[in-house]
């Protein structure tokens, strides 16, 4: 029985068949998926998927969303408090690139071009998605969107600041 078993793996490996390949098999239609062991619902954006702890986003947003229970308005003041903290890092982050990069005007342009664009994506995408929930869940939903991107952007920046800065 076990050389039946080891012949029948030798099978499976030689045809490629492994537990890496069966796992890449898409979920069938309204099942979860599991991505980095975390589940993914059906129809839910991957992105929102990103830690929010790696997003800068702070403990304290998490602590209001919860205090909210459930109430959008109150989400959407909690989105909103802390888009003002991720702004204000989004805007020390951009300062500290584009100091990285006084000595040359190319790189120096292409940032504030690359950072120009950002902004013009930001409000239309943001717009774009709440425009998805109607009026009632919109402006939440809106300063949801608006707070999470400006945390990633500010971390990308941050990233960037990182790789520019000399090691110490």
């Amino acid at each position: 029985m076990i050389r039946i078993r080891l012949a029948a793996c030798a099978v499976l490996l030689c045809l490629g068949v492994t537990d890496a390949s069966v796992a890449a098999t898409p979920p069938a239609k309204g099942a979860s998926e599991t991505i980095n062991g975390i589940a993914i619902m059906p129809g839910v954006e991957r992105l929102s998927y990103v830690s929010p702890r790696y997003l800068g986003i702070r403990k304290s947003y998490d602590d209001c969303m919860a205090a909210a229970q459930g109430q959008v308005p109150s989400q959407g003041e909690c989105a909103d408090t802390e888009f003002t903290f991720q702004d204000a890092r989004l805007n020390k982050a951009y300062k500290a690139v584009m100091a990285d990069l006084a000595s040359d005007k190319i790189a120096r342009d292409a940032a504030q071009d690359a950072q120009r664009a950002w902004l013009a994506f930001f409000d239309k995408d943001c717009a774009a998605r709440a425009g998805r929930f109607g009026s009632n869940d919109a402006p939440a939903t809106l300063s949801m969107c608006r707070m999470e991107s400006t945390a990633l952007r500010a971390q990308q920046l941050e990233d960037w600041h990182g790789s520019l800065s000399p090691r110490k």
